[in-house]
């Protein structure tokens, strides 16, 4: 089974933990069943903690602006057997291409998206198609599981 890791690229300062939460509240607001919050893992200061939905855990995590670590924050979202692992990261080519190859050797489907900053409404921001890619990969994982 491919698991799922979808990165979100954002420059520094564009507000990545806003684009995670909407992501999460997304996903929480089209279940109907029970979602438990594992808790906060206490990655340096990113917000990440881990959704079970439908029996599948979902990862997720934002990394800290000051932080160099996003294959850390990957790889222990894989260590806690996350089935998707959804993360804003800096953008940095190294960056993801150390991701790239983590999921590559670790059976996962990575997917990279870059995040979109509105400077008048200073929010960033996904567009719809983004968003149904994200829940395209989520339902993949879920119709696997079953």
């Amino acid at each position: 089974m491919k698991k799922a890791i979808v990165i979100i690229q954002s420059e520094n300062g564009e507000h990545k933990s806003s684009i995670i939460r909407t992501i999460s509240q997304i996903l929480i607001g089209l279940n109907e069943k029970t979602i438990i919050n594992v808790g906060e893992l206490g990655l340096s200061e990113n917000i990440t903690s881990i959704v079970e939905i439908d029996k599948m855990k979902i990862g997720i995590a934002s990394q800290n602006n000051s932080a160099d670590n996003s294959l850390d924050m990957v790889s222990h979202l894989n260590d806690r057997d996350c089935d998707v692992i959804l993360g804003v990261i800096k953008k940095d080519p190294k960056n993801f291409e150390q991701i790239e190859d983590f999921g590559r050797n670790n059976g996962f489907e990575v997917t990279s998206l870059k995040s979109n900053w509105s400077e008048k409404l200073e929010v960033n921001y996904l567009t719809e198609e983004q968003v149904a890619l994200i829940l395209r990969e989520v339902e993949r994982i879920k119709n696997l599981k079953d």
